[in-house]
């Protein structure tokens, strides 16, 4: 494999200022070894990583004190919108971690439900933009639930990328 993603870490690693920058630290120095190895270690966010401490996100706290180049930005654009940041702002925001990006929808209802790519309020043409721009390998498109069959949503989600021109 080329990448390795950290899908979330338990409180004890994220539960202060403090425990983040500890674990920026590690991170980093566990992603310069892979690195060397020709692997790229990511953090895969999701809604929980928006709490503030001093006024930072977690996840600021995460890269403001990683190597870039040891620690990429696996974000989940569901979970970033989840968490009321903008998904096309924040994804800027890392622009030079993004390997992989994991693209989710929310659809437009009060429990802000999984939906399929482009049948919700994200805004696409803005999240590819920015993968673009930051020459992003992998677009993975991903639904934690579905409200039908899953093989009948991956298809929707197929076709919408198809008809945006990226499948």
């Amino acid at each position: 494999t080329k990448f390795l993603t950290i899908p979330g870490l338990p409180g004890e690693y994220t539960e202060s200022g403090d425990a983040w920058r500890k674990t920026a630290e590690t991170l980093s120095a566990i992603g310069g070894k892979l690195r060397a190895d020709g692997i790229q270690l990511s953090y895969h966010n999701h809604a929980h990583e928006f709490k503030l401490f001093d006024g930072k996100y977690g996840l600021d706290i995460l890269y403001s004190h990683s190597d870039p180049k040891n620690l990429h930005a696996e974000i989940d654009t569901y979970w970033v919108a989840y968490g009321n940041v903008d998904p096309v702002a924040y994804l800027r925001k890392v622009e030079p971690r993004l390997s992989v990006i994991h693209i989710k929808d929310m659809a437009d209802d009060p429990k802000r439900s999984f939906t399929e790519i482009r049948n919700g309020v994200l805004d696409w043409e803005g999240i590819f933009r920015v993968a673009d721009d930051a020459g992003t390998k992998w677009l993975i498109v991903e639904q934690d639930t579905t409200p039908g069959p899953a093989l009948d949503s991956a298809r929707i989600s197929f076709e919408n990328l198809k008809k945006m021109g990226r499948a």
